[in-house]
């Protein structure tokens, strides 16, 4: 896998060959957001949501806990830097979505790409930030996604491979 953010000509790209993230073609951090929030709230509701894949793979909820934990971060980290009085982090998918809506609210996207945050490696804008963000929970919606697939193939339940190719 490659990942990573890229600067061209003074803009900060991230792109990733794994999820297929390329913040280029974003058009509303805030909006993806809200709609991936949505998606991972209904992966929650899933079964399967506590159990892990395998050993070493998180489960549904533990990803969604991760995801909750980054876009409270990216959130607080935007309404520091705008200087906007902004509430606890979010708790469950629903209230991120809320709280996305609001920061959009309060912070409009030209004042968003306009803002400077200090990240370890580099001074990003409050639209990279939120992009950020939105990779890795869009990403890890597609984990989850995954974890699902594999347990129920290794349920086996009825499950036949059916492909207009046949198989050598």
């Amino acid at each position: 896998m490659s990942y990573g953010w890229r600067r061209s000509a003074g803009i900060v790209t991230e792109i990733c060959d794994e999820c297929g993230f390329d913040s280029r073609r974003i058009r509303s951090a805030a909006d993806g957001l809200v709609r991936t929030l949505t998606e991972l709230e209904e992966l929650a509701a899933d079964p399967d949501a506590q159990r892990r894949p395998a050993p070493e793979v998180w489960s549904a909820a533990e990803y969604i806990e991760h995801c909750l934990h980054v876009l409270a971060e990216s959130l607080t980290e935007v309404a520091e830097a705008a200087r906007v009085p902004f509430g606890e982090p979010a708790a469950s998918c629903a209230a991120g979505a809320a709280a996305v809506r609001l920061l959009a609210l309060l912070v409009p996207s030209a004042k968003l790409a306009a803002l400077s945050i200090e990240v370890p490696f580099a001074q990003i804008t409050g639209t990279d930030n939120l992009l950020h963000a939105l990779h890795d929970l869009q990403h890890h919606a597609l984990d989850i996604r995954r974890g699902y697939a594999h347990l129920n193939l290794r349920r086996g339940e009825d499950l036949h491979t059916v492909s207009r190719y046949p198989l050598p």
